[in-house]
Parts: structure tokens; sequence; C-alpha cells
């Protein structure tokens, strides 16, 4: 795979996340979320952070990519 199908290929699961059930949150809106939910509702925290993760690494990705 060339470096353009795979930027393609990331641009598309990128675009997953904006559309999954979850919203996957910017690193500031993860910490208010995890400081607000004072250890309730922890399924959600945990998905939010998985997604933030998978964000992250797929932006590096592109990044690197050039």
């Amino acid at each position: 795979m060339d470096n353009n199908n795979m930027k393609e290929y990331i641009k598309q699961e990128l675009e997953k996340l904006d559309r999954s059930i979850i919203a996957t949150p910017s690193k500031d809106d993860l910490a208010s979320f995890a400081v607000a939910n004072k250890g309730s509702n922890d399924v959600l925290l945990m998905h939010m952070a998985i997604n933030y993760g998978h964000r992250e690494a797929l932006e590096n990705l592109i990044a690197e990519l050039g």
C-alpha cells in the first residue's frame, strides 16, 4: 500500500470516529468528563478514552506519512 492509499484509509478511519455512537473527545473534554463523573459511568469514560487514543494514533500516522 503506498502513502496516498494509506492516508486515504486513515482518513476513512478518522471519519468513522466522528460517526461513533460515543463521541470522540478532545484531551480537555476527556479530562473534564473524568473529573465531573466522579467515578460513575466509567464504561463510558473508558470508551471515550479508547476513541481518543485511536484518534491520536491515526493523526500521528498521517503526520508521519507527510
